[in-house]
């Protein structure tokens, strides 16, 4: 099957990863502004108004992404990778900038609110097709052998868009700046997503795709196909997402509102360390991609889940009593199982599926995950907490996860995760599993 040659490659991975990172930077965005964005969007609140006020937030953007894994890869394998990267780029713009230039509570009511909901809900449905959309479609078209590699790379977008978002709300914070200035960084977004669309523009769509599309292989209903055919590799995958999904969001979000509410350290304290967090974290995975390609995909998840299993309980243990030194430690514990996990998530989700139903299953699958489990870890370690009076509670929700994991791929792996295409070829990504 013919490949992509490197300047085209290089193009792809840069619109791709570009992608990404402003699809994590909106979303992180969101969380450091909340107490500017509510008073703009819903007036003067109190703290528990604006709480409940970001909580939604989120969560009808969280709800979206599973849907918007479905619309998009739908059009991903059915009309191609291209097309459905064109919509979320478009998506993504469109509900950034509308942020940005939407009137205030002050000037159109509770207008204002809904209409801000709905760009979040925008948002949802765009990053749902978008960010392992376009890492099926790096996969699709990387020279042969280089997966563990390009997806630990690739994997870093994540980390480099939610430090974009922290460091540049923390910028506007100085008093040289005006209150509107927030704005800047929505429509600065919407203008990024805009290029990567230009740049895309240009772009073919990937070898298999065209191969499957040429050989009749492509699906009607790819969600039907997924939902009755594959119910085990959605499993799978959820599982293994689930576990990183939690341990970014650890970093993203957890650490941050733990170190105010149980340790007790100021806001900027605590936002020190998480940018220290995701700094550290980011870098783990970048290091980690230069010794991946030695090493089976298999091998690499499971040492990655044992980790998980071992190092979890002293990270929550450091966290809470031993001052400065063991919340370095446990940061430096969470970055190195969060690079071990989340460096091959792109690659093993494409792997689980058939190239006709790829980006439907990749999509669908992550966004799943991360609207049950990922995105509401915070939610339900604050929650095992309380009932527990235990603080290093959290821990056994990855420990559980892990062994999940490890449980249901025994069990349900198949000795048949190959596929041949109607002419006799292998599918790369299908056979690596």
């Amino acid at each position: 099957m013919k490949e992509f040659d490197k300047k085209t490659f290089r193009k792809v991975f840069a619109t791709s990863y570009m992608g990404n990172c402003i699809e994590m930077y909106d979303y992180v965005l969101l969380g450091v502004l909340l107490p500017r964005l509510s008073g703009v969007f819903i007036g003067d609140v109190t703290i528990k108004e604006t709480f409940f006020f970001g909580l939604f937030a989120f969560m009808a953007a969280g709800l979206a992404r599973p849907l918007g894994g479905i619309l998009f890869g739908h059009i991903g394998d059915k009309y191609g990778r291209k097309n459905a990267l064109f919509l979320t780029l478009i998506g993504m713009s469109i509900c950034s900038i509308g942020i940005a230039v939407l009137p205030s509570y002050s000037q159109i009511g509770y207008a204002s609110t809904v209409f801000f909901m709905l760009f979040r809900i925008g948002q949802g449905l765009s990053m749902g097709g978008e960010g392992l959309g376009a890492a099926v479609y790096v996969l699709e078209s990387m020279a042969q052998g280089e997966g563990k590699k390009i997806s630990a790379t690739y994997a870093t977008s994540n980390g480099v868009g939610a430090l974009l978002a922290i460091s540049l709300s923390l910028l506007i914070t100085h008093p040289i700046f005006p209150e509107w200035s927030w704005k800047c960084l929505f429509l600065l977004g919407g203008a990024v997503a805009i290029m990567g669309f230009i740049i895309r523009r240009t772009l073919p769509d990937t070898p298999e795709f065209e191969h499957s599309k040429e050989s009749k292989e492509l699906s009607k209903m790819p969600i039907r196909n997924l939902l009755t055919s594959f119910k085990s590799q959605i499993l799978l995958g959820v599982l293994y997402v689930g576990i990183g999904g939690s341990l970014s969001f650890i970093g993203y979000t957890f650490l941050n509102m733990y170190l105010q509410k149980v340790v007790g350290l100021s806001q900027s304290v605590a936002l020190g360390y998480a940018l220290f967090s995701m700094a550290f974290g980011t870098s783990s995975v970048f290091v980690l991609s230069r010794f991946l390609k030695k090493y089976k995909l298999q091998s690499v998840m499971r040492t990655g889940c044992y980790f998980v299993i071992v190092a979890s309980y002293p990270m929550m243990y450091f966290l809470k009593g031993f001052g400065a030194f063991g919340i370095i430690t446990s940061i430096v514990l969470l970055s190195l199982m969060t690079a071990c996990i989340v460096s091959v998530i792109p690659l093993y989700l494409s792997s689980l599926f058939p190239t006709h139903l790829r980006y439907s299953g990749a999509c669908f699958t992550a966004n799943l995950s991360s609207a049950i489990i990922g995105n509401a870890y915070p939610l339900y370690a604050f929650w095992i907490m309380d009932v527990t009076d235990n603080r290093c509670s959290p821990a056994f929700l990855l420990i559980t996860l892990s062994i999940a994991f490890f449980i249901c791929s025994h069990l349900l792996n198949r000795s048949s995760h190959k596929i041949f295409t109607q002419g006799g070829e292998h599918d790369k990504l299908y056979a690596t599993h």
